[in-house]
């Protein structure tokens, strides 16, 4: 009986193995396999430098076909059952998404590179140092666009490489700048803006009439020009395009003027550079001062301006737009009656006047200081000008004889004006008008040709109108 019993025992105990071993098979049908621990890939899989085993070769090879790869790191190639992502050398980067090459998608590569503020040195270790697709053409970023990433050289002036030459060899051509700079050239997808470096570049449609409006708004931006077109203007060694051909940075006989030329901003714009007098503006007294004066010595700009050596030189191009007076030359500066009289020149911008300038009359003459031969002229210890203040904008009647100092001066015997020629006829005739004008408004007391003339015309002015 015992024995009947554990046969029975035993092939129970045998049956449910059996039945135990019949469901693990089963079951193992439907466990993943599990990565084993050896390396699936060869020897250098990871290593750049192995030209036959390295996966990006393999890859390449296969025409970049991720499909073999899911298997082991998954759909999304995050790690699946290798738990290996790719992401863990390339970032998110690649496998790169499907909507890496759509402009329309926030995924989209340039968006991901303006992220990383344009820094494609990930991009090279697939793409190559020179995004060439490192031995494989078709992955070489330029095929859709010509330019970009752009090189270290492409912003070198200097450089062969530069994108200023990158453009001359395609006559000037902008069309593919504007897939990342925007229609307008403003910035575009990439947020960055051509006008950053060269304001006036791009430029826009009719730039030959509407440049000097361009150039006046963007502040004359002239150091920007000559990037391309030379400091001189001439074309400089990118643009070679130089102003003067256009006809209009000539002057009237047909000479090249640079359009720094004083006179491209003041005055006659057709007349030579090398002619101060052309380079004034038209209004108010500055012709009479710089070339029909008729009353004095002409004046010269630096006698009233800090003339500056280049455009943008310290008080030129002031923000209030005003021109700024600087009281320079020795004539308005002129310091009478020992240095007692010591003028000190102004000029009111919003009252166009002058005042306080030797000119005008800011001056005094001492008779116990004059000759002795001299003094009998005087009425009053001192001669005194009227220290006049003459309006820019006021004309002829604002510089009329009699203005500056009377006629005859305050302190001086009284003449009229057609009497003047009697002891001055080195400097003026009998109508009034000046023979001598160097001898005028000078700064000097040389109103007659010699010391023994001018006794004789005295004396014999004097007899003349007083009888002795």
């Amino acid at each position: 009986m015992k024995t009947s019993n554990s046969s029975l025992l035993l092939s129970f105990a045998t049956a449910v193995l059996a039945l135990f071993l019949v469901s693990c098979s089963e079951l193992s049908k439907d466990i993943p396999p599990v990565a084993p621990k050896a390396k699936a890939h060869p020897s250098g899989w990871l290593n750049p430098s192995d030209p036959v085993n390295f996966h990006g070769v393999a890859l390449q090879n296969a025409d970049y076909d991720l499909s073999s790869c899911v298997t082991c790191h998954g759909a999304s190639l995050a790690g699946g059952i290798s738990n290996e992502s790719c992401s863990q050398c390339h970032g998110t980067t690649y496998p790169h998404p499907e909507t890496w090459s759509d402009n329309t998608n926030a995924s989209y590569h340039g968006a991901y590179l303006k992220g990383k503020g344009y820094n494609s040195v990930e991009c090279q270790e697939c793409h190559g140092t020179d995004y060439r697709g490192a031995g494989d053409p078709s992955k070489s970023c330029y095929r859709c666009h010509n330019s970009y990433p752009h090189l270290p050289a492409w912003t070198s002036v200097a450089s062969g490489s530069s994108h200023g030459h990158y453009l001359k060899a395609r006559s000037w051509a902008t069309v593919e700048c504007r897939g990342c700079h925007g229609e307008d050239h403003a910035g575009g997808s990439s947020g960055e803006s051509c006008f950053t470096c060269h304001p006036s570049y791009p430029h826009v449609a009719g730039i030959g009439t509407s440049h000097p409006a361009s150039l006046r708004t963007a502040g004359y931006p002239f150091g920007t020009c000559h990037v391309c077109h030379g400091t001189d203007y001439a074309g400089g060694t990118v643009g070679v395009t130089s102003c003067m051909i256009s006809g209009c940075h000539r002057d009237a006989s047909n000479n090249p003027k640079s359009p720094e030329a004083c006179n491209t901003c003041h005055g006659n714009f057709r007349g030579a550079a090398s002619e101060p007098g052309t380079w004034a503006p038209s209004t108010g007294a500055h012709a009479k001062h710089l070339s029909t004066n008729l009353r004095g010595a002409t004046a010269q700009c630096q006698e009233c301006h800090n003339v500056p050596t280049t455009t943008f030189a310290a008080g030129h191009l002031g923000s209030d737009g005003v021109a700024e007076i600087a009281f320079n030359g020795p004539v308005a500066l002129t310091q009478t009656d020992a240095g007692r009289v010591v003028p000190t020149p102004a000029y009111n911008s919003s009252t166009g006047r002058c005042s306080n300038t030797y000119c005008h009359g800011n001056w005094v003459l001492r008779r116990s200081s004059a000759q002795s031969s001299y003094q009998h002229f005087y009425t009053d210890s001192l001669m005194v000008g009227a220290n006049a203040q003459p309006s820019w904008t006021g004309g002829a009647g604002d510089a009329a004889c009699g203005t500056c100092h009377a006629i005859a001066p305050a302190g001086h015997f009284s003449f009229a004006l057609n009497a003047c020629a009697t002891c001055h006829a080195d400097v003026i005739d009998a109508a009034g008008n000046f023979i001598d004008k160097s001898k005028h408004v000078n700064g000097k007391r040389n109103v007659f040709d010699s010391e023994v003339a001018a006794q004789k015309k005295m004396r014999l002015g004097l007899l003349r109108t007083t009888g002795f």
